[in-house]
């Protein structure tokens, strides 16, 4: 008796002749086999004597046939024979990735799928969000701003189906929602006019917009030429 093993066998198996039980010759004498594969009714001549098939040459929806014949080198046995059809694979979910690597508060969060299917079928791929372990109801691979807040999770996950309905989940690492950092203020420098000796004011003429309307503390840099000063208040000692 034989069989085909894996009995469920998916494109990516090898599929391997296994003997149940293996014939006895009554007079001892030793038992060779004769062993022929068909695939759709067709004999593969370039797997006679072979035990397994490789993976590389099924694919779904072949029927594939085993064929063995014992012999004591006189006579030979009846045929025994074993069948496997190959079964549809479902597709797989590679990787999963929410860009950009720092979501911001007033920026939008994309969520990128690679996934392949074993068979080489399309496959249709369906989105979610949580945020925060809410789901918000989007199903496009953008999230925008207005679904989230700063030091919100966010997780993105996909259903990937094949046209045989059946489908494999995937999800992305949760991305922390960070700050915004304020805008850039606009700064005016005052000195009297006409007096060398006066000190330089540093003034802030337009404040930073900050997204998330926190408060906002301004930091002073005085340049000479273009390089870095020691001197980092909003007043420049006309000594300096």
């Amino acid at each position: 008796e034989i069989a085909i093993a894996p009995t469920i066998a998916l494109t990516l198996d090898e599929l391997s002749l296994v003997f149940e039980l293996e014939s006895e010759d009554p007079e001892g004498e030793p038992v060779t086999y004769t062993v022929e594969w068909f695939l759709d009714e067709g004999a593969v001549g370039s797997l006679d004597g072979e035990a397994q098939v490789p993976a590389s040459e099924t694919a779904k929806d072949q029927s594939w046939r085993v064929e063995v014949v014992a012999s004591d080198g006189e006579l030979s046995s009846a045929m025994a024979s074993a069948t496997v059809t190959i079964r549809n694979s479902p597709p797989v979910v590679d990787s999963m990735t929410i860009s950009p690597s720092r979501v911001q508060s007033d920026g939008q969060a994309h969520c990128a799928v690679s996934w392949s299917d074993p068979d080489g079928d399309d496959a249709t791929v369906a989105l979610s969000w949580t945020v925060d372990a809410v789901d918000p109801g989007v199903t496009a691979d953008l999230l925008g701003n207005d679904w989230f807040d700063r030091e919100d999770s966010l997780v993105c996950y996909a259903l990937v189906t094949d046209p045989d309905g059946e489908s494999s989940q995937g999800e992305a690492d949760a991305a922390v929602v960070a700050n915004t950092p304020p805008g850039a203020p606009t700064a005016l420098v005052q000195s009297p006019p006409n007096d060398v000796e006066a000190d330089l004011l540093c003034e802030v003429d337009v404040p930073s917009a900050d997204y998330e309307d926190d408060a906002v503390e301004y930091s002073f840099q005085w340049l000479l030429d273009g390089q870095p000063t020691a001197y980092t208040d909003a007043v420049l000692p006309h000594t300096a």
